[in-house]
């Protein structure tokens, strides 16, 4: 579709809607705003509890880890040994 029918068929859109809107009267209009409003605060919030509670009940059956031991500190022949061969990023 080219640019310039894309831009008659939005232009034509917009006039139906324009004259759509025209028909329906003033407090309905200003009614069905704020019930469009009303809906989609709702329905985030219903998101947002429905994300937490999945989120606490995925704690409980979490996975358990079986932790790594720490490693000791190198001894200072190690330690030399990886600075020498790493070479401040060159190998």
């Amino acid at each position: 579709m080219s640019d310039k029918s894309f831009k008659k068929a939005i232009q034509r859109a917009d006039q139906r809607l324009k004259e759509g809107c025209q028909r329906i009267p003033k407090k309905t209009r200003i009614i069905l705003v704020i019930l469009l409003l009303i809906s989609c605060g709702l329905f985030s919030l219903y998101q947002t509890i429905s994300s937490l509670s999945q989120m606490k009940s995925s704690d409980k059956a979490s996975i358990q880890t079986k932790e790594l031991p720490v490693q000791l500190e190198q001894t200072e022949q190690e330690s030399m040994y990886e600075q020498n061969s790493y070479n401040y990023g060159t190998k």
